[in-house]
C-alpha cells in the first residue's frame, strides 16, 4: 500500500519529512491509497457474486471453491 501511496503522490519521495506540510502530503497520500484499495477489493468481490452464486447453486449444496 505504501508505494501505491508514493507512486501517487510523488513529490513526498523528495521532501525531508520533517516539515508539517510534510506530514500532511504523506497523510494524504496514505488515505487516498486507503480508499483505491477498498474500492478495488469491494468492487472485486461485487462482479464476482453473479458467478459465486450460480456456482453454489449448481452444485446442489455440495462444496463449491465459494
Amino acid at each position: 500500500m505504501i508505494y501505491l501511496a508514493l507512486r501517487m503522490f510523488l513529490d513526498i519521495i523528495n521532501s525531508g519529512g520533517e516539515a508539517e506540510e510534510d506530514i500532511k502530503n504523506v497523510e494524504e497520500c496514505l488515505n487516498a491509497a486507503w480508499d483505491a484499495l477498498l474500492n478495488a477489493i469491494f468492487e472485486d468481490l461485487i462482479n464476482s457474486m453473479e458467478k459465486g452464486i450460480k456456482m453454489c447453486v449448481a452444485a446442489d449444496r455440495w462444496r463449491t471453491m465459494y
